[in-house]
């Protein structure tokens, strides 16, 4: 018997799958260990494939066992081993290398051709750390591995240039450039293209640079779509999550391909106002399909006219901004994906008395801040004589500012602003006599829960950070207390 290691994805999660291959007398392929109609269909392109390469393997009876066998086996990705796993055990090819030394991961065409399928990045990007020597993977895949150890990656095109590492240990890799996440977004988008609504720019600079919820009201084409379609032209750096959990998500999305995937653009969801709490949260359906929120991992969720979302939708947004993850159950199975992201939100003024009931005062108090756009008046667009700031510039500004935080909150160990618990929230937010007099009169004055008090300080540190100031004083706290929803 030949064992040959290959993986699996069970929703996000990454699990270890043995190969066992074992001949006897009599004639046929029977594959077993709890597989799909996919899996059971791979002995024809296994075959097929091995047939069209000169390998004879008929003439005895084929016995593979997928283990652990209580673990559902789904997709094509077993292809790859299976095949591996025939040659080695018929002695069809001499190998230096030992078979539990590597793992195995492709679908194979009936020519041979190694393809890349879904699932596939993931299951590298979680397997890259394991013990294995070796990961053997389709050539095609190669532009989504760049940011991975290069050592451990053996990249293939045929079944043959398989067998020929198997027989050399000789790996025909092309020198790839470590790629780098999230250098900007590729947009015509920029801030300077904003007229006279300084405050809600500058509130969306600071909600980039703490990673605060921000809230836009204001009547009907004041430009709270257009602030928010441009805060992805601000974000060019992610700090606080695993940045190949991204591509991990956008790998299960059955909709991006390899090609259209790029993993340089700063991901902006803005689903419909008639979406259902599943198209938000995600679905089972054969395969782990990941929901707006989880799609929007890394980046900004705009959720544009807030108060006409179903109510199952905005509670669920509620668990979702309090846990930063959505979680799936199909029979005894719980898959968790990750959803943290920025959420921005924008709905008219005039309309959200009417709505009290759909916007709670709990999921309010999960936003960091609300900004008011001003009507901006005739006069006022003829007056304007140079552009707002542009994107690029508040962008430096960000990093140098995003720096100065994360070098100080270290100290206590924190990370951004949003996130520091309630200890830490204290021990960066130093407040003068004036600045805590002025706190504990706007506690009391709009009876702010604990939550809503800690908001705000946290609100404050991030306007005194972006000045690069390291206490807070009345003007930053005054602000944030304007701003607080």
């Amino acid at each position: 018997m030949v064992t040959i290691n290959s993986c699996l994805n069970v929703g996000f999660e990454v699990y270890k799958v043995e190969v066992q291959i074992s001949m006897s007398w009599g004639y046929g392929v029977k594959i077993i260990g709890l597989t799909d109609r996919v899996v059971r269909e791979s002995k024809h392109r296994i075959l097929t494939a091995l047939h069209f390469n000169s390998f004879k393997v008929s003439g005895q009876r084929i016995i593979i066992n997928l283990s652990p066998s209580d673990l559902p086996k789904t997709g094509m990705g077993f292809d790859l081993p299976i095949a591996m796993g025939i040659l080695i055990a018929k002695k069809l090819i001499k190998t230096t290398l030992k078979p539990e030394r590597i793992l195995f991961l492709s679908e194979l065409t009936l020519n041979g051709d190694l393809k890349a399928n879904q699932g596939y990045v993931n299951c590298v990007q979680k397997m890259i750390s394991s013990d294995f020597e070796f990961i053997v993977i389709a050539y095609e895949a190669r532009n989504r591995c760049t940011h991975l150890n290069q050592e451990k990656l053996v990249f293939c095109k045929d079944i043959n240039e398989v067998i020929h590492f198997l027989k050399t240990e000789k790996k025909e890799n092309e020198a790839f450039s470590k790629s780098e996440f999230f250098i900007g977004t590729k947009t015509d988008l920029d801030f300077c293209q904003i007229i006279n609504q300084e405050d809600a720019v500058n509130a969306a600079q600071v909600a980039v640079l703490g990673q605060h919820h921000l809230i836009l009201k204001g009547n009907s084409g004041l430009g709270k779509s257009m602030i928010a379609e441009r805060i992805p032209s601000i974000v060019t750096r992610i700090d606080h999550i695993d940045k190949s959990e991204i591509l991990g998500i956008y790998d299960l999305f059955n909709n991006i391909t390899f090609r259209e995937f790029d993993n340089k653009e700063i991901r902006f969801r803005r689903p419909d106002h008639n979406i259902t709490r599943v198209g938000l949260k995600g679905r089972i359906q054969g395969k782990l399909i990941p929901g707006e929120a989880s799609l929007a991992h890394g980046g900004v969720l705009f959720l544009d006219e807030l108060n006409y979302f179903q109510l199952d939708v905005l509670r669920l947004l509620q668990n979702v901004l309090d846990h930063r993850k959505v979680q799936l159950k199909k029979g005894n199975h719980n898959f968790t994906l990750p959803a943290d992201f920025l959420c921005v939100t924008g709905f008219n003024v005039s309309e959200t008395e009417y709505y009290p009931k759909i916007i709670s005062p709990s999921l309010i108090e999960r936003f960091d801040l609300c900004v008011y756009l001003n009507p901006i008046a005739i006069n006022q667009q003829k007056e304007l004589k140079e552009p707002l700031q542009h994107s690029k510039k508040m962008s430096e500004e960000i990093n140098e500012a995003r720096d100065f935080q994360l070098s100080r909150n270290s100290r206590v160990g924190g990370g951004l602003n949003s996130r520091l618990n309630t200890q830490q929230t204290y021990e960066v937010c130093k407040k003068t006599k004036a600045v805590a007099s002025l706190f504990q009169e706007a506690v009391e004055t709009n009876d702010w829960s604990f939550r809503r008090q800690l908001k705000v300080l946290q609100l404050a540190r991030s306007l005194a950070d972006l000045e690069l100031v390291e206490q807070i004083d009345e003007y930053h706290l005054s602000k944030a207390i304007t701003w607080a929803p």
